[in-house]
């Protein structure tokens, strides 16, 4: 073989060999980047269902407390930061805020004693769920830590 001949092939076979590993290269990059862009997104997403879940839990306690009048003024919130859950929410929450809303619903021309041990039993299952949600500890283990 010509040395002419040698050298285009070593040249092709070297061209071609760093080409592929830049390829490869590229391609892990992209793949670490793409990787850590779902990771923003995820967490994005935890720190809105969070601040959601935060609304809902202040809320509650509000309507609880309140009197009759400002109880059918807070239930129009309740129905907009609920309606965000069922859009936004883990499944689990929003299977839990279900009961939540018809104790709410129920109570809400009559607040008595009866109808906030009930709110309160019902918040505790949603709170729950929410806390599971975003990865907080249940509050029996934080406690039991503590």
């Amino acid at each position: 073989m010509d040395a002419t001949v040698i050298v285009a092939i070593t040249g092709v076979v070297g061209t071609s060999t760093g080409a592929i590993l830049s390829y490869r290269a590229g391609l892990a990059t992209a793949r670490e980047e793409t990787k850590r862009l779902r990771e923003q997104h995820r967490e994005e997403e935890r720190r809105n269902r969070q601040g959601t879940y935060h609304q809902l839990v202040a809320l509650v306690n509000e309507v609880m407390w309140s009197d009759r009048k400002r109880i059918r003024e807070l239930l129009n919130q309740w129905y907009f930061i609920n309606a965000g859950i069922a859009l936004f929410g883990a499944p689990a929450v929003v299977e839990k805020a279900r009961p939540l809303s018809k104790v709410l619903a129920e109570g809400a021309d009559n607040p008595n004693d009866k109808w906030r041990e009930e709110t309160i039993s019902a918040a505790r299952e949603v709170v729950a769920a929410m806390r599971e949600d975003i990865g907080v500890a249940p509050l029996s283990q934080q406690s039991d830590e503590a």
